[in-house]
């Protein structure tokens, strides 16, 4: 029995998810263990918010466990449009509550998380 992480085929549709998955697995372990421990740039978004801080645990706690479903097999879907919710939230935020300035990386972020959710939808779901 043989075991590979990547499929046999390289091209790059091929590598695209894992790429996406390795840069968005990263971006929110940073997040959602910065969230959980408090680190100052989310402290202070999320005092600026004003929702008290059950609302950054709950956010920190959100983001692992979206991470957890990337890499889950057959729940990447899910886990990708978890990370789209949670940054089409903060896109929201960036426009009532912080400034619109730094919305920037919350577009990027939920544009990624979009795209490797199609990139997981089933092969019988017509988009596009």
């Amino acid at each position: 029995m043989e075991f590979s992480f990547l499929p046999e085929s390289y091209g790059l549709f091929t590598l695209t998810p894992y790429i996406l998955k390795i840069f968005l697995t990263g971006m929110f372990l940073f997040a959602g263990f910065g969230n959980w421990f408090g680190i100052p740039l989310m402290y202070n978004t999320f005092e600026k918010i004003g929702q008290g801080h059950w609302f950054r645990y709950v956010t920190g706690t959100l983001q692992l466990s979206a991470v957890v479903l990337l890499w889950a097999n057959g729940f990447t879907l899910y886990g990708a449009l978890m990370l789209a919710v949670i940054m089409g939230g903060a896109v929201v935020a960036h426009f009532i509550w912080l400034t619109k300035e730094a919305i920037e990386p919350s577009i990027v972020l939920t544009v990624l998380s979009l795209l490797l959710a199609w990139m997981h939808l089933p092969i019988d779901c017509v988009i596009l």
